[in-house]
């Protein structure tokens, strides 16, 4: 069970890497990065220096999922259930914000300014739910053992 939940938190961090593949030879090579306040494109790169940023950022989210995930699962008493929804959580917040990127390269469009915001609202959200649910177990535990005695 483990390895299958580790597995499927890879296979969806992985996601928009592999639509990058998949539609590669369709993008322009002149492909717009930067957006002005009225949604114009005003600054444009090559389609090699675009994959070097987005493979940067990738590193960069993975880092950051890895440091997320080793910091919060080196506790011994997390139950499997909450360690297979931090994977998940942490491996959709990645192909997300990687998703919206490509996809504002892809459409031409300034999404990542507007979405990016809530993404991590949700992320953030879905932690704070994470948190407090580890919290009520935690009462519940000692509720639980002072009523045995």
């Amino acid at each position: 069970m483990k390895n299958s939940y580790q597995w499927l938190g890879n296979l969806i961090t992985y996601i928009p890497m592999l639509y990058v593949v998949l539609i590669w030879d369709r993008m322009p090579a002149r492909l717009p990065v930067h957006f002005t306040e009225t949604g114009q494109a005003d600054q444009f790169s090559t389609r090699d220096s675009w994959l070097c940023t987005l493979l940067i950022m990738f590193v960069l989210l993975i880092i950051f999922r890895s440091s997320v995930l080793s910091l919060l699962l080196k506790r011994t008493d997390l139950p499997e259930p909450r360690r297979i929804i931090l994977q998940l959580l942490t491996a959709s917040f990645v192909a997300s914000v990687l998703l919206i990127y490509i996809l504002q390269t892809t459409l031409s469009a300034p999404i990542y300014t507007d979405y990016l915001p809530i993404l991590l609202s949700f992320f953030w959200g879905g932690y704070l739910v994470f948190l407090g649910s580890q919290a009520n177990d935690s009462s519940e535990k000692g509720n639980d053992s002072s009523a045995k005695r």
